[in-house]
């Protein structure tokens, strides 16, 4: 499974169940929504990163070192 593929279903399952339990208890929605889309976001890029990036990144560090060299 690509990586787009299980940053969508992490935010799933975190949206899904906060969505619902705001709508039952009657919180202001859009705020809490907002929250835990950004929160989720995040916490999914960093467990699910991007592989072009992740070359990038140590194809410049590997650049740098050899300069240092």
């Amino acid at each position: 499974m690509n990586y787009m593929a299980k940053r969508s279903l992490l935010i799933l399952c975190v949206m899904l169940p906060s969505l619902l339990i705001s709508e039952a208890f009657g919180y202001n929605t859009t705020v809490i929504s907002a929250l835990t889309a950004g929160i989720s976001s995040g916490i999914s890029v960093v467990l699910f990163p991007d592989p072009e990036h992740i070359r990038r990144i140590e194809a410049q560090q590997k650049r740098e070192q050899e300069e240092k060299e």
